[in-house]
């Protein structure tokens, strides 16, 4: 029961409308801004807009794909893997731009084609600038290492997307990238 000044029986008063609107709108730009400096400091790129050449950066380092080919051999035939179906071999540059150590797994990075995904093959170890399933990257500087993926197809007639901790670069024909500015 509400008396005639507006307060209930034990003298408090009920919540106003307006106040519960201003409150809700204070939290919604806290979300928005939590949302905005999430995005911001996790890196990444969510557009593959990306090409072979490009620097992405991708949180404390930048990535780079300067090369791609196509090969049903790792290695040599007497030593290394072969494949009925297609390597696609991606020779990748990371600089730290940080301050720390930036770490780079075999399980960070994915070559792609519309849904399905596929990871680093094992035999990249039988590859020049081979990757180790883990390479970790100083502070200032720059590491540069091929990795293969088996696919179906080659890079040669699908367009496939490199990832690498949220960097996204489109990977289509066979092609390097010279500081330039071309392809040879």
């Amino acid at each position: 029961m509400s008396t005639d000044n507006g307060s209930t029986e034990n003298g408090k008063k009920p919540l106003n409308k307006k106040f519960l609107f201003i409150l809700g709108a204070i939290f919604a730009v806290i979300m928005v801004v939590i949302i905005a400096v999430s995005v911001t400091t996790c890196g990444g790129s969510s557009s593959s807009n990306y090409g072979i050449g490009d620097t992405v950066r991708t949180g404390s380092a930048e990535v780079r794909v300067t090369r791609v080919s196509n090969t049903s051999v790792l290695g040599s035939l007497s030593f290394g893997e072969s494949t009925n179906d297609n390597f696609v071999v991606v020779t990748v540059s990371v600089k730290n731009t940080g301050s720390g150590d930036f770490t780079v797994k075999s399980s960070d990075m994915k070559l792609r084609k519309g849904s399905k995904s596929y990871s680093v093959h094992s035999g990249s170890v039988y590859l020049s600038n081979p990757f180790y399933l883990i390479e970790t990257v100083g502070s200032g500087i720059t590491k540069t290492f091929s990795v293969a993926f088996e696919t179906p197809t080659s890079s040669d007639e699908e367009e496939y997307v490199f990832s690498l901790k949220g960097a996204k670069i489109t990977l289509k024909g066979n092609g390097s990238y010279d500081d330039g500015g071309g392809y040879y």
